[in-house]
């Protein structure tokens, strides 16, 4: 049998094994580290970047919707806004709105529609419903 010569370290010939297994550990971290730590630095950047760009994003989404929130609101008003000048067209058409006071109510009402709280178009919306159905049930 052909034996070779080599520079691996006999195991006989250590007398404290363990303090050459921490001393090899050792070296071998420190080869590893500094690679570990360049990809370590560049996952964080990576993931603190989206989460940034993550946080823009929703703060994007939460302008939209309440400028969205704000339009759908706009809109329920204009078709409120709406129905009431439909109804009272029919109030004035039908010849309820003859009276001086009721035609008064109708000026002023028109007048401040834009203004209203919805809860008052709401009010009015019922009120201008009711007569009219008075009305035409009368009618027939």
């Amino acid at each position: 049998m052909k034996l070779t010569e080599t520079n691996i370290v006999e195991i006989e010939s250590i007398k404290d094994l363990d303090s050459t297994k921490v001393d090899l550990a050792n070296r071998v971290i420190s080869g590893v580290q500094p690679l570990l730590d360049e990809v370590y630095q560049e996952k964080a950047e990576s993931l603190r970047a989206v989460k940034e760009d993550l946080e823009n994003k929703r703060r994007n989404v939460n302008k939209e919707k309440q400028n969205l929130e704000k339009l759908v609101k706009e809109l329920s008003r204009r078709r409120k806004e709406k129905t009431l000048v439909e109804r009272i067209e029919k109030l004035v058409n039908s010849g309820l709105a003859e009276g001086g006071s009721l035609k008064h109510q109708i000026i002023v009402l028109l007048k401040t529609s834009g203004r209203l709280p919805e809860d008052k178009l709401d009010t009015y919306l019922r009120e201008t419903l009711g007569m009219i159905s008075k009305r035409f049930t009368k009618s027939y």
